[in-house]
């Protein structure tokens, strides 16, 4: 994602689900669904939902960030080790997920799997 000035907007394509953002937009993010938290005391803060909240908005299609991870969280059971591993195909069976969205998910678990193996590794050096 990329931010730029109020007049100017990201070149994503909209066809496959991805956003536009302004700067303007930011400030806007900032103040819904727990970002403030985020922004001003970390993401350790925020509960499972909050979390997910964060990272699949906005552009939620079907209802809010807040309905949407609440849907993402009960198709799980709240195991986030099983949304963890969950396929792109199964996550797009949760209302709310798309593709792009499902994608998203996957990415971020990646980058955390990555950086947990890579703390792993500087533990034993």
């Amino acid at each position: 994602m990329i931010w730029m000035s109020d007049k100017e907007t990201t070149s994503t394509n909209t066809e496959i689900g991805d956003e536009k953002y302004k700067v303007t937009d930011l400030l806007e993010i900032c103040k819904k669904d727990g970002r403030t938290t985020l922004v001003h005391y970390g993401a350790e803060h925020l509960n499972s939902q909050e979390l997910l909240e964060v990272l699949i908005s906005p552009g939620c299609k079907k209802g809010t960030a807040a309905e949407v991870a609440k849907n993402l969280l009960k198709a799980f059971d709240g195991n986030l080790i099983d949304l963890f591993s969950a396929s792109i195909h199964q996550l797009t069976q949760v209302e709310g997920i798309g593709f792009v969205k499902a994608c998203k998910i996957k990415a971020a678990f990646e980058l955390m799997k990555r950086t947990n193996s890579y703390c792993k590794e500087i533990a034993f050096l």
